[in-house]
């Protein structure tokens, strides 16, 4: 038992030194692990008291997401330290699939909380807060039903299992892509979507503290405007560093996929890091809540 552990240790590191990709890989996994899990437990306290507003759904909603997303993380790392996979074909698409369906249903709640806040600046209206749990529970199943019957019916488009697995390789090497018009099609209008939406939200952002901006002066960073502001940048900052890397880099991907894998397995890999997302929340004042 000693020896064959010491083996697995020496032909992982040996395995990982040769191949870059892996040793980042698995610090992205683990960092987003970690990081998420302690956020997770300690959100649970703050979020328990207050699920009135539709931001603290919202964020109650990202912990289920992250939650889900993170069981499975593990398997993740023991793959890229130890470069087999024994797991079964099955268990491989579906711990490829849930990446994917992790961050476009995230994403969804993030594009949620911001489109809403935006609405109550311009409007100048109180945040919208739900007065009875069943409004809760139907909110977030609509949210939930939305990305899933949007989400994973386009994954299953752009992916296709491949037929050659050997039970040793999975993730990129068992989730092919597509090599069709369709799949190609799907996977422009979904990194559009993504990209136009980062875009239009930042606009709207920078929009509203100009406005602000003009109208306090030097005197912005003291408003409750600017304080409020500042909390939503935390979720666009995590939608621009974490997702908007591997929706970029997809347009070239689409077309040059042969020799860029393990540079898209990489940026996919970071929209892991969007689990880390509860540490900035319980930042100084509970900044983002």
């Amino acid at each position: 038992m000693k020896m064959s552990l010491e083996n697995f240790v020496m032909n992982s590191t040996k395995a990982l030194s040769e191949e870059p990709y892996r040793i980042a890989l698995v610090t992205i996994y683990t960092i987003a692990l970690l990081g998420g899990s302690v956020g997770i437990c300690l959100m649970i306290s703050v979020l328990k008291s207050n699920l009135q507003t539709i931001t603290t759904i919202a964020v109650a909603n990202l912990l289920v997401v992250h939650s889900i997303f993170l069981l499975v993380v593990p398997f993740r790392i023991y793959y890229y330290v130890s470069d087999t996979w024994d797991l079964g074909q099955g268990f491989c698409k579906m711990v490829s699939l849930l990446i994917h369906g992790h961050f476009y249903i995230a994403f969804l709640f993030y594009a949620i909380v911001l489109g809403v806040r935006y609405h109550t600046f311009y409007a100048m209206v109180d945040e919208v807060q739900f007065y009875r749990k069943l409004h809760v529970v139907l909110a977030s199943l609509t949210v939930w039903a939305i990305g899933i019957l949007i989400g994973f019916p386009m994954i299953s488009v752009i992916f296709e299992s491949s037929r050659s697995f050997t039970g040793i390789k999975c993730f990129n090497s068992d989730m092919k892509l597509k090599q069709s018009s369709k799949s190609a099609v799907v996977r422009y209008l979904s990194s559009v979507l993504i990209i136009g939406t980062v875009f239009a939200l930042t606009c709207c952002q920078g929009q509203i503290l100009w406005r602000i901006f003009r109208q306090y002066g030097a005197d912005t960073h003291t408003r409750q405007e600017f304080g409020v502001q500042k909390r939503n940048l935390c979720f666009l900052l995590v939608m621009i560093l974490c997702f908007l890397p591997y929706h970029l880099f997809r347009f070239y991907y689409i077309s040059h996929s042969a020799g860029f894998e393990n540079t898209n397995e990489v940026l996919l890999g970071l929209t892991a890091l969007s689990c880390l997302d509860t540490l900035i929340f319980l930042g100084r004042n509970r900044l983002c809540i």
